[in-house]
């Protein structure tokens, strides 16, 4: 829906379901891979609080590594 765009609406919910499943499963660390192209992924992955951590392969892919730590 474009005219939701740029709102913030998916950062905040994001980081509310992760804030809630970090807690209930006891986690301290949570890792993400997003594809080099998607840069609407990667950008709310880093506003959500995630940290590139380089890159990873898989399936003859190489994509993004995110990771948020507590």
């Amino acid at each position: 829906m474009p005219e939701y765009t740029g709102m913030g609406y998916a950062t905040e919910a994001a980081r509310g379901v992760l804030d809630a499943e970090m807690a209930r499963c006891n986690l301290n660390r949570v890792c993400a891979v997003t594809s080099q192209t998607n840069s609407r992924s990667i950008r709310l992955l880093q506003k959500t609080g995630f940290l590139s951590k380089g890159t990873t392969e898989a399936l003859g892919s190489t994509d993004y590594l995110f990771e948020f730590r507590l």
